[in-house]
């Protein structure tokens, strides 16, 4: 298991100067995912896991991957994706996906991670 930076710079995702990065959702119709169907991923949202820990152990926080695919792989059935906005220091690598505390979701993307128009 790598670090944050390693992680981070692996997959060419940015980081802002503020230290944000933008990383993906895979959801349904209905903004949910597949685990914590009461959080809503609806764009504009800010969520936060209650049960949150900083370990490198799946569960406790907010799963996402690097791309829309790599989120996709976690929920075969998601029909819509989103581009959600994460603190860098609180992102920890779990092998092909992450975890963090909280996200504010941007926006739909497509499957390459594009915007798409409301």
């Amino acid at each position: 298991t790598c670090d944050t930076a390693t992680w981070l710079n692996y997959h060419g995702i940015d980081v802002t100067k503020s230290g944000y990065a933008v990383l993906y959702k895979a959801v349904d119709n209905h903004w949910h995912a597949s685990h914590g169907a009461t959080w809503t991923y609806e764009p504009g949202n800010t969520i936060t896991a209650e049960d949150y820990a900083p370990t490198r152990e799946c569960g406790a926080g907010l799963h996402l991957g690097a791309t829309p695919h790599h989120a996709g792989a976690y929920m075969t059935d998601a029909t819509k994706f989103v581009a959600v906005k994460v603190k860098v220091s609180e992102l920890i690598p779990l092998g092909d996906k992450c975890k963090v505390r909280s996200v504010r979701v941007l926006h739909e993307v497509d499957g390459d991670g594009k915007r798409m128009s409301a």
